[in-house]
């Protein structure tokens, strides 16, 4: 999320005045997990549903849409980082190694990133 507020200059992306709420409005953007990624993330199916119901009240604001203006290569790494299931997600430096971060990422900085990313648990982050 951090990635895309960034991007839109600091603003949230999915603002929601509750958990539920907010739900809601990453289903409508990212779309309805599987039972299986939902599971995963530790939302049930009754949160999902509810959120699916409260989304569907909305106008419609998918991921390309919040990020209007950015590149297809930036939202494309922003979908992925957004995954409901972390197994799904890129690792760390996948995510440093992506062309759009390339021009914010110093050779030093990026060797200590991998380095750091190779040895650390995802779970420590």
């Amino acid at each position: 999320c951090v990635l895309a507020e960034v991007y839109r200059g600091g603003r949230p992306i999915f603002i929601g005045a509750n958990d539920k709420m907010q739900l809601a409005r990453i289903v409508e953007a990212i779309g309805e997990p599987s039972a299986e990624d939902a599971a995963e993330c530790g939302v049930s199916q009754e949160d999902i549903s509810e959120a699916n119901s409260k989304a569907s009240t909305f106008p419609r604001r998918t991921l390309h849409r919040l990020l209007q203006g950015v590149s297809a290569d930036v939202c494309s790494l922003i979908s992925a980082m957004l995954r409901f299931s972390p197994r799904k997600r890129p690792s760390i430096a996948d995510a440093l190694a992506h062309p759009s971060l390339q021009a914010f990422i110093s050779d030093d900085e990026r060797r200590g990133a991998y380095a750091a990313a190779s040895t650390a648990s995802a779970t420590a982050f």
